[in-house]
């Protein structure tokens, strides 16, 4: 017996179709292999990103720039991870400026703008990989740091070591969960994205 599926509505099947879709993109973005270099692989990544979006700009209108209102497919939420894994390794190694969840929103912002820039323009190819690939400089430009190796950094060191540290801080097996807790509280600080300490 062969099973069908049934879907509730037209908008059950556009979500079914475009998750289809997105999982083969994902097949192929999660067999890259690491570069050793967790900037690369980003810029790897977004030029991925950027391909899927300009060779199916029905499917990623679907996905991403629909208003109503869905449950995040398996597909969406993998490549959530695959985004969020990513950036991860930047911050491991010292090079991410910025929180990790406010990178996230930066590269979403960025890479779906630019996405839906080029879906609604007549450019040639050329051109279109020229804008993507600038877009990209400028978003890295604020979420990352320059490799120490290669040049000192202009960022602040001691909020750059805060990433750093709030990113390996679930690795950690030196302090109890409520440790934890406070520790990336007071990490949070740091950065300068949680509530001043009350002066005394």
């Amino acid at each position: 017996m062969v099973f069908i599926p049934t879907f509730g509505d037209k908008d059950d099947l556009m979500d079914a179709v475009a998750g289809h879709a997105l999982s083969t993109y994902l097949a192929g973005k999660t067999a890259m292999r690491p570069s050793g270099d967790p900037v690369e692989d980003l810029r790897n990544g977004w030029r991925l990103h950027i391909g899927f979006g300009l060779e199916n700009p029905d499917v990623y209108s679907a996905l991403y720039g629909s208003r109503r209102r869905h449950a995040p497919s398996e597909a969406e939420q993998q490549a959530e991870r695959i985004l969020t894994g990513l950036l991860h390794a930047i911050a491991e190694a010292g090079r991410l400026a910025v929180p990790e969840p406010q990178a996230v929103q930066l590269m979403h912002a960025a890479g779906r703008g630019t996405i839906f820039t080029l879906i609604g323009s007549d450019s040639d190819p050329a051109d279109a990989d020229a804008l993507a690939d600038r877009a990209f400089e400028m978003v890295r430009g604020v979420i990352t740091v320059p490799d120490p190796a290669d040049r000192p950094s202009a960022a602040d060191p001691v909020a750059r070591a805060a990433t750093t540290l709030r990113a390996a801080l679930p690795d950690v097996d030196r302090l109890t969960a409520p440790e934890k807790a406070l520790l990336d509280e007071w990490l949070d600080r740091v950065q300068g994205s949680g509530p001043p300490s009350p002066e005394r």
